[in-house]
């Protein structure tokens, strides 16, 4: 991981119980574990795998974790689930004919990158796409569940609709 910008490792351990100690310690935002320990089993991506693919996850994590509103702990193995699907998504989309998807990541980290949503003329302008270029990979992740519409009222006329990141369904938890 020391390969991957952004990240770092910050620790091995062997067994499942020493990984909870290091954590109690050591903040950490990532762990990966073998599938099984001698004293428990974990979450990892499927065997064999190619140092890319690891990058790759690494990569849409990051992505991933700037649009997490909260601090980013899940509650049970329905967030594992909802997370490790979201890592997994942007990269394995089918993208309909027309689509590229260095355009697809463009757009996604020009949403996660804007507080405030993005426009399809504001998306167009940010990687250099026509709007309707822009729209349509915006709408195309709305579809996915990957993006939110929302309407913004301003001037006299018609509603500018903005796209912002998908949040989780369920919400912000509390402990």
């Amino acid at each position: 991981m020391q390969r991957v910008p952004g990240f770092e490792v910050a620790g091995v351990v062997h067994f499942a119980a020493e990984a909870q100690r290091f954590c109690q310690r050591r903040a950490v935002d990532v762990i990966l574990l073998d599938f099984y320990l001698p004293d428990t089993h974990g979450l990892y991506l499927p065997k064999p795998f190619a140092f890319a693919e690891m990058r790759d996850t690494l990569e849409r994590y990051a992505q991933f974790r700037q649009c997490v509103p909260r601090s980013g702990e899940v509650f049970g193995q329905v967030d594992v689930d909802d997370i490790w699907h979201r890592l997994r998504s942007i990269g394995h989309l089918t993208l309909p004919k027309g689509m590229s998807g260095e355009t697809l990541r463009a757009i996604t980290e020009a949403l996660i990158a804007a507080p405030g949503g993005l426009s399809a003329a504001e998306a167009a302008h940010a990687i250099g796409v026509s709007r309707v270029t822009a729209r349509d990979y915006l709408k195309y992740l709305a579809d996915k569940g990957l993006a939110q519409r929302g309407l913004r009222h301003g001037h006299v006329g018609r509603p500018e609709v903005r796209f912002y990141p998908a949040q989780s369904s369920r919400g912000p938890k509390s402990r």
